[in-house]
């Protein structure tokens, strides 16, 4: 009888001691973003801050956690520490002066060359990345903008039109939506 406790023992310390060092190395990285000062949505357990986001409206979340933790926050993605930003101003040292240390966003695409999100800025990394944002800079310099900008302008000002006119002949519905002043 004392060898099954004795073996019962030895599983339940080995398994337990598995247990907890799964949990201690999934919240490994929460601290992080508290120590630099950066505030941060509570994790939950080891899922993260973000535990919820099938359930959600992630732009409504966005914006309530805008609101409470201010414009620069921080969340846990399971364990690895994130940072948002939404104030304008760091957001264009971010993607101008600084842009070189920012390359990598994080998301993976799957290597199918023939998916278009291969080929998107935002979802490329490395030398790929720089040899694409190093070919699109000179495109969008500050005077061809400005050229570009009574183009923008009147397309804009065709589409709010159009717009207004299908909601006219539709009572106010394009496409199921409703659209109300």
């Amino acid at each position: 009888m004392s060898l099954y406790l004795a073996i019962f023992g030895w599983i339940f310390t080995i398994l337990a001691g598995v247990i907890v060092g799964l949990i201690v190395y999934s919240r490994w990285h929460y601290g992080s973003l508290e120590r630099l000062g950066i505030p941060v949505v509570k994790p939950y357990l080891f899922f993260g801050s973000n535990y919820n986001e099938p359930y959600v409206d992630i732009t409504k979340q966005d914006i309530q956690r805008q609101k409470e933790y201010g414009l620069v926050y921080g969340v846990y993605d399971g364990r690895s520490p994130q940072i948002y930003i939404a104030d304008p101003k760091i957001i264009r040292l971010i993607s101008t002066v600084d842009f070189e240390h920012f390359q990598n966003h994080g998301w993976v695409v799957g290597s199918d060359s023939l998916s278009i999100l291969t080929n998107i800025l935002d979802f490329l990394n490395d030398e790929k990345w720089k040899t694409v944002r190093g070919a699109l800079t000179p495109i969008f310099t500050g005077g061809k903008i400005k050229q570009l900008s009574p183009t923008i302008q009147s397309f804009c000002e065709n589409y709010a039109e159009d717009l207004a006119n299908q909601c006219d002949l539709s009572g106010g519905r394009v496409n199921g939506l409703v659209f109300k002043e």
